[in-house]
């Protein structure tokens, strides 16, 4: 069930940022976007509470991205046995791993890694 509701959990984040990111780009005007953003009836209530946070750019850790991590790989790991296909959770876990990945190397430096016991991989302490 914790595996479920944290892709739902790491998937909506991801969705909101890049949806944010793409009105910023486009040149949206960022009070008007998430005001709008957070008038619609997509947003979950954890997504809406996000965006008070990202109007005045700051950005509380409140899901350490490495707990996002590990569970985006237990996640894939237990889709891949039973055969259930998460191309998006994939993506999502790439994108992740990109924001993680200069973590781990400092980690990995100062010999504080410890492998998951779901496939090996390596995860931050």
């Amino acid at each position: 069930m914790k595996l479920c509701v944290n892709t739902l959990l790491g998937l909506g984040m991801q969705a909101l940022a890049e949806a944010i990111t793409l009105g910023l780009k486009a040149g949206l005007q960022r009070e008007r976007l998430l005001e709008v953003l957070g008038g619609t009836v997509v947003l979950s209530p954890s997504q809406k509470s996000k965006l008070e946070n990202v109007l005045k750019g700051a950005y509380p850790p409140t899901f350490p991205l490495r707990l996002m991590f590990k569970d985006f790989g237990l996640i894939l790991d237990t889709a891949m046995h039973l055969a259930a296909a998460m191309p998006i959770t994939a993506a999502a876990q790439q994108v992740c791993a990109v924001e993680f990945g200069p973590a781990v190397r400092r980690w990995a430096r100062r010999g504080l890694l410890l492998s998951c016991p779901h496939d090996g991989t390596m995860a931050g302490v």
